[in-house]
């Protein structure tokens, strides 16, 4: 593929206030290269009926320049945690309309001949941007071009606002880019962009609406087989990472929706778990300044969530008792408490912290920033199979999960905890090369996994219980709810006691499971 023919841009979703506050900041003036330019650009995007184009991940697109007319074809679209980089060919056309014909590349033009198979492409949807950019040379060497976009997607009579920053690369490398986003959002919080400008086209084609208010984001699954290397597989686990922790962000600063910060923290968790599993590959003082800003905002996004079980899964299922205790009220106490809790981690959320550990993790993971110099031996334990690398370490997970659990009557309740996180590192682990070992199998194990998961983590759930009196310290005197704490307490214990017992069963269980990365039922090796 010619690198030339490639775009690299990072994309941030911005609103109006914040567009124009962007392209006064100090560091255009600073690092920028002539004058900047504004100029309206309408851009006209083409599929056939069944949108073949889409399911191709091809944008096919007819924009006005000035009096000229000038077909793009970009291939491979998505946006990968802000990252944009497409294939992109560019040809003048005589008007509105394109013209396959003219596409220069010619496996791009044919591969555009035989999804069209005759069929005439139309116009699907449009926009219009007010457009100004600025060209920005970096202390070292490279060139950027900031766009600042303003304008709306069109289809038909419903049109949609937008507004963006692009940072396009232009020459030299792509850390370049990130260097300029730290400084560019220094005092402004990052929010990338999850979908390109035709996207949002084909989102407002399909659903006649534009984007919808921020929701919870799960997990998307690496894409991860056998012909990798094991760098490779990493990248993938760490873009998938990146992709929910930044996607969930939006869903905890704009609703009450508690499956928001559950979410966030499972894409903070994913990425320890990450980095904790490749260690051997990319130990090293980025590696561990990610981590330990990853647990500290897992720390603050777990106050929530923690807030918001105390109330759904510990109070909500008790029973209201007989006689004078006042459930309610407890409840109304534990939303208050939940609120501030709330405010307290959105103004986190909200601060240039969360920004730079965004921006660093996204440039650790596009410039490689693992990559010792001075470390020979590590070129070899990058570049091997995955499936090599994944086994011996899921191995090595396996046999220290077999040792903490052939003590299981006598643990504490930390020691619990702690086998607790240790399934959870597995399950993930597991998760994220489920595409080395088939998504049935990998089911099958996972299922037996999660059934110990779901006891610990009542067992948990329970022990956060104890925090009640804590959680509502303001409270104290007051006897409705010291006596409603008492009896969730009470509650929750016996329905503990008996889940423990359960423990062991489900745990023969599991160590008898197939483990779908070996061959063999049982390790021959001992615990």
């Amino acid at each position: 593929m010619d690198q030339d023919s490639r775009e690299i841009e990072l994309k941030f979703e911005v609103d109006r206030a914040m567009l124009d506050r962007l392209k006064q900041a100090a560091v255009l003036k600073q690092w920028g290269v002539g004058r900047a330019s504004t100029r309206t650009l309408r851009s006209v995007y083409f599929d056939t009926e069944d949108q073949r184009l889409f399911k191709a991940k091809i944008v096919l697109r007819v924009r006005k320049v000035g009096r000229r007319w000038v077909q793009t074809v970009k291939a491979g679209t998505a946006v990968s945690g802000g990252l944009s980089s497409p294939e992109e060919f560019e040809t003048p056309v005589s008007g509105d309309c394109p013209d396959v014909a003219a596409i220069d590349d010619q496996p791009t033009r044919e591969r555009l001949r035989d999804l069209l198979d005759g069929d005439q492409p139309a116009a699907l949807f449009e926009t219009v941007i007010r457009r100004t950019t600025r060209d920005i040379e970096t202390p070292d060497g490279s060139l950027i071009e900031a766009a600042f976009d303003s304008g709306e997607v069109i289809h038909g009579k419903t049109a949609e606002p937008m507004c963006e920053v692009e940072l396009e690369l232009k020459k030299g490398r792509v850390k370049a880019l990130y260097d300029l986003a730290r400084e560019l959002f220094e005092d402004t919080p990052v929010r990338f962009s999850a979908m390109s400008k035709s996207a949002r086209g084909y989102q407002l084609a399909r659903s006649g609406s534009g984007p919808e208010a921020a929701q919870p984001l799960r997990a998307r699954q690496p894409e991860i087989d056998g012909s990798m290397t094991a760098e490779l597989a990493l990248r993938s686990i760490l873009r998938a990472s990146l992709e929910q922790i930044a996607g969930n962000l939006p869903a905890v600063l704009g609703n009450d929706d508690a499956e928001g910060p559950h979410q966030l923290r499972i894409g903070l968790r994913r990425l320890r778990s990450a980095l904790k599993f490749f260690k051997p590959l990319v130990d090293g003082p980025a590696a561990r300044a990610l981590n330990e800003e990853a647990r500290w905002l897992g720390t603050e996004v777990g106050s929530l969530r923690d807030a918001d079980v105390l109330i759904a899964d510990i109070v909500a299922p008790v029973p209201v008792p007989h006689g004078s205790i006042d459930m309610g009220l407890l409840t109304e106490r534990l939303e208050k408490a939940a609120t501030r809790t709330r405010l307290k981690v959105r103004k986190t959320l909200a601060t240039p912290r969360i920004s730079t550990f965004l921006l660093d993790l996204g440039a650790f993971i596009e410039t490689r920033g693992w990559i010792r110099p001075e470390d020979f031996g590590q070129t070899a334990l990058l570049g091997q199979p995955v499936g090599e690398f994944s086994n011996a370490g899921l191995d090595k997970l396996w046999k220290k999960a077999r040792k903490r659990a052939g003590n299981l009557a006598q643990m504490s309740v930390e020691e619990r905890h702690e086998l607790r996180k240790l399934f959870k590192t597995l399950r993930y682990a597991v998760e994220f090369f489920s595409g080395l070992h088939g998504k049935e199998n990998t089911k099958l194990f996972l299922k037996q996994l999660k059934r110990l998961q779901n006891v610990f983590g009542y067992l948990n759930d329970v022990a956060l219980a104890g925090r009640l009196p804590d959680a509502l310290r303001d409270e104290a005197g007051d006897g409705d709810v010291q006596r409603g704490i008492g009896f969730v307490l009470g509650w929750h214990q016996a329905r503990a006691d008996a889940a423990w017992e359960t423990v062991g069963p489900l745990w023969e269980e599991a160590d008898a499971a197939y483990r779908v990365w070996r061959k063999l039922h049982h390790d021959p090796t001992p615990a």
